[in-house]
């Protein structure tokens, strides 16, 4: 019996993102023995290729199933990944031996990728880690939907517990594939950046190429844990053109001048989060050189309260981007919202942030997506 309500997965940083789950931890110490053994029983429950009747067995001596300690003797470790769910019924017994199984790819993933980030100079890379995070626990959903529930078990609590199992060869099947797919666009990519001359046109090769190779490395992380021989699948030599995209991306400067209301704190909000994106970019003065110029003016004001336990704040974020070079301005836009913050000191900065955050994500999107102009 499979269970029809699905596992979500709740979004983490880059690359942490999988260890946090919508279900408390499951503690798999033994139910307490009862007198009344013959109360609890086990049922398996049948496969597609063996349509058969379920069978329910119960022990005198120990009613609990070998499996609820030990899955792999049912299933090997080597063939699987298992996990052990109980709550009161079958469905949502299921559900959290799914989100057990899920564990088990979130955990490892959110360590290795610590230790990744920190071997690498990718410094505050938290958007595109995002981005990868998202990606991969996306794919992670889906593997997990084929996760099957093969056992189950009540005690004479009225307890259930399930085990769910996810084969793990057509699980890799899924994965090589995904990898072929970013190894194609990775190589099609920089066949591009090799062949553009445009700085911003090869900007955009160059940050989707440097996040291609975030994500193959996640993917490839998952491929060794669930490969019997832990090893990664080998993919094309990346040194060489990545150097040259990193080259790509650091040969465009955008420069932030911000007004308004807490100017400094909103200037540094900008550069953290065009950072984060991978781009450089730098506060600094008007006459100072640079390849795009971002002006951004923020205002904020505090609401009347309605209570005292949240203060709310209004504001609006005015910001254009024009080209270094010439100062002609190419792209205008506002943003407005509002926050709140218990302190009522904090709601205006919390308004801004928010909105300092908003603008400079539209600020990453036009310079990748928009034709601009190369001279």
């Amino acid at each position: 019996m499979k269970s029809s309500l699905l596992v979500p997965f709740l979004a983490m940083p880059l690359l942490s993102a999988c260890a946090q789950l919508p279900f408390p931890s499951l503690a798999l110490a033994a139910p307490p023995q009862s007198s009344q053994a013959s109360s609890s029983q086990e049922r398996s429950v049948p496969s597609a290729q063996a349509p058969a009747a379920p069978s329910v067995q119960a022990s005198a001596a120990d009613p609990r199933p070998r499996w609820l300690s030990d899955p792999s003797s049912e299933f090997p470790s080597s063939s699987f990944v298992t996990g052990v769910g109980s709550a009161h019924n079958e469905e949502m017994a299921g559900d959290k031996a799914r989100a057990e199984v899920s564990k088990y790819f979130g955990v490892k993933i959110a360590a290795e990728t610590k230790s990744y980030m920190r071997e690498t100079s990718m410094g505050k890379a938290s958007s595109t880690e995002k981005d990868v995070s998202d990606e991969v626990k996306s794919f992670t959903f889906q593997m997990i939907e084929g996760a099957e529930i093969a056992k189950y078990w009540k005690d004479s609590d009225g307890i259930v517990y399930a085990l769910a199992t996810l084969e793990r060869a057509p699980t890799i099947k899924k994965l090589e594939g995904k990898l072929d797919e970013l190894d194609r666009e990775f190589t099609s990519d920089s066949e591009l950046l090799a062949k553009t001359e445009g700085k911003f046109s090869r900007l955009k090769y160059a940050l989707n190429m440097v996040k291609l190779s975030i994500s193959r490395k996640e993917f490839n992380k998952m491929y060794r844990i669930l490969s019997p021989e832990g090893k990664g699948r080998p993919g094309p030599d990346t040194k060489e053109v990545l150097v040259q995209a990193r080259k790509a991306v650091k040969a465009i400067t955008v420069r932030v001048v911000a007004s308004g209301e807490n100017p400094s704190s909103v200037g540094a909000l900008f550069v953290d989060e065009l950072t984060a994106y991978g781009l450089k970019a730098v506060v600094g003065d008007e006459g100072k050189t640079s390849d795009i110029l971002v002006e951004t003016h923020g205002e904020a004001q505090n609401l009347r309260p309605k209570d005292l336990t949240w203060f709310w704040a209004r504001g609006e974020m005015v910001t254009r981007l024009s080209y270094g070079s010439t100062g002609d301005v190419f792209k205008r836009f506002q943003e407005s919202g509002e926050e709140a913050s218990r302190d009522p000191g904090s709601a205006v900065d919390a308004t801004l942030a928010k909105l300092a955050k908003r603008s400079a994500q539209r600020v990453f999107q036009v310079i990748t997506t928009e034709d601009l102009s190369e001279d």
